[in-house]
C-alpha cells in the first residue's frame, strides 16, 4: 500500500449545498472506496484438478467484473462454471486499476501488479501443496498485460530464492484473453 494512502482524498460537502472541497489529504486507506486485492478463492472445487484464475481489466473489480446485472458471477454461481467442470478451483484476482475515479487513482506501477499476482499466486499454490496444478488464466482488457507480463516475470526466475514464482509459468496449460490488446 505504501504512498498509496497519501494520494487519497477526502471530500467534504456542506448543508448549504456548496460543491464539495478536499480539506484531508492525508486520509487512511480504510476511507477509501473498496477495491478488494489479492487472490480470493471463489469455488473449492471437488477434488480440483485444475485451477481458473480470472484477472478483471482496466476500472475493473474482482468480483463485479465477473458479475452480471441479475447478480450471478458466472464464477462463483453454483449453477455456471463450477456446475460444469466441478473439479476445478476458481479463484479471482484483483488489483487496482482505477484510473477514472474523482475520489482515487491507482499510484502503482503496472510492474507492481505483476510483482503482486506472481507473488499472490505462487504464496497461495505453495502453501497448500497444489504449486504443480494445472492452470487456465481467464484474463480482460489490462488484466491480459498484467498477465503477460507477469509470464515473463515468472519465466525469469530460474534460481535464487524466488525459483518457485517460475511455477506459474511453468504450470500453464491455456489462456484466454478477452478484449485485450497487443
Amino acid at each position: 500500500m505504501g504512498l498509496r494512502k497519501f494520494f487519497r482524498k477526502k471530500a467534504h460537502s456542506t448543508d448549504d449545498g456548496e460543491a464539495a472541497t478536499t480539506k484531508n489529504t492525508n486520509v487512511i486507506a480504510d476511507e477509501a472506496p473498496d477495491i478488494p486485492l489479492g487472490l480470493d478463492v471463489l469455488v473449492e472445487g471437488v477434488d480440483p484438478v485444475v485451477d481458473i484464475v480470472a484477472i478483471h481489466g482496466l476500472n475493473g473489480h474482482r468480483e463485479k467484473t465477473w458479475t452480471a446485472g441479475n447478480q450471478v458471477n458466472w464464477l462463483r454461481d453454483a449453477n455456471m462454471l463450477s456446475s460444469i467442470i466441478p473439479n476445478t478451483r476458481i479463484m479471482s484476482w484483483g488489483y487496482d486499476a482505477n484510473t477514472h475515479s474523482t475520489k482515487e487513482l491507482s499510484a502503482m506501477y503496472l510492474y507492481d501488479h505483476v510483482q503482486n499476482l506472481v507473488s499472490d499466486l505462487s504464496l497461495y499454490r505453495r502453501s497448500d501443496k497444489t504449486n504443480i496444478r494445472p492452470i487456465i488464466f481467464v484474463a480482460h482488457s489490462l488484466g491480459g498485460i498484467v498477465l503477460k507480463s507477469a509470464l515473463i516475470h515468472s519465466d525469469s526466475m530460474r534460481s535464487g530464492h524466488l525459483y518457485h514464482y517460475r511455477s506459474i509459468k511453468t504450470s500453464i496449460y491455456g489462456i484466454i484473453f478477452m478484449g485485450t490488446s497487443y
